[in-house]
């Protein structure tokens, strides 16, 4: 498997439709503009709703149009907390649960 490849013990990949997921078991992220429009809304809201209940971690890296505005509005929405911005065009946001 991948993480035993990569030696990580308590990592699971789970190739599948990012709707379709059961997000709750994670608690980090990694995002890599993966996908945009309604999946990317419904995949930060589900992480929003997941912010509120448990500690969790965010690394999302996208273009702000039609991906990096929906985890901007869970921010807005008081779920997450923008922890700090990366790359030349600031397209990376490093995300926390705003209950931190």
């Amino acid at each position: 498997s991948t993480a035993a490849t990569l030696s990580l013990r308590n990592a699971r990949f789970v190739a599948c439709d990012a709707r379709d997921v059961d997000l709750s078991p994670g608690s980090i992220f990694y995002l890599y503009h993966p996908f945009r429009g309604d999946v990317a809304s419904t995949v930060a809201h589900a992480l929003g709703a997941l912010a509120r209940e448990k500690d969790i971690r965010i690394f999302s890296a996208g273009p702000l149009c039609g991906y990096g505005e929906f985890f901007e509005r869970e921010v807005a929405n008081g779920a997450l907390r923008l922890h700090e911005r990366r790359g030349a065009f600031s397209e990376a946001m490093v995300l926390f649960s705003a209950r931190d």
